[in-house]
């Protein structure tokens, strides 16, 4: 690499890692390249504590302090060009626009929409990745192997969408809290236990 690269993390990026016990594992990779992690104050402390300490130990990982003046001028500007984010996702685009990023990353579907109308708007050179974006540009770039990026995206898919996705269905489909309850437990499981037959396969598939 002929520079440093630098990302700007949402705080669902640690949090998903975290959930999937793969965040130091992320992070030991990142600290033996040449990265740099930059993430808001205000997107900081929406992450839980134990998240917290894990991230901030890694030396390569800078906690920005927005100055609220200029945060609020800058989240004018973004308003007035129809990028509608509440402060936290706008925390995220301004300490993008305070570093000049190489990447921003995030889990957030609508946040990376506005964050790529950002881009454009304002001429950034910046690439809006989701995560799952930036563990393949990890294997682009030859820092993790097939099988750590394979099964990162798999259970990033089984312990956080899965759960995710049932839960909601569920609050949607049932008023009966005991019944909901016991619904999205069942239908969690048997969610993940197909999953895992696929999973099997899909790593038969590749050999991995």
């Amino acid at each position: 690499m002929n520079h440093m690269i630098e990302f700007v993390f949402d705080a669902n990026v640690p949090w998903d890692l975290e959930k999937i016990n793969k965040l130091d594992k992320i992070m030991q990779v990142l600290d033996n390249s040449n990265f740099k992690i930059c993430m808001s104050y205000d997107n900081f402390i929406e992450m839980p504590h134990d998240v917290r300490n894990k991230f901030r130990k890694y030396q390569f990982v800078v906690i920005d302090e927005p100055d609220e003046m200029d945060f609020k001028e800058f989240r004018t500007r973004i308003r007035n060009e129809k990028i509608i984010l509440d402060k936290k996702d706008s925390a995220v685009l301004y300490s993008c626009n305070k570093t000049g990023a190489d990447f921003i990353v995030s889990s957030d579907t609508h946040f990376l929409l506005e964050a790529k109308k950002y881009i454009k708007i304002f001429d950034r050179k910046t690439r809006a990745f989701h995560l799952l974006d930036a563990i393949k540009y990890l294997k682009q770039m030859e820092i993790l192997d097939a099988k750590s990026c394979v099964n990162t995206s798999l259970d990033l898919y089984k312990k956080k969408e899965i759960p995710h996705l049932v839960t909601n269905h569920g609050n949607e489909l049932i008023d009966d809290t005991l019944k909901r309850n016991d619904w999205i437990n069942n239908e969690t499981k048997s969610c993940m236990n197909t999953f895992n037959n696929y999973k099997q396969h899909i790593f038969s598939y590749y050999q991995l």
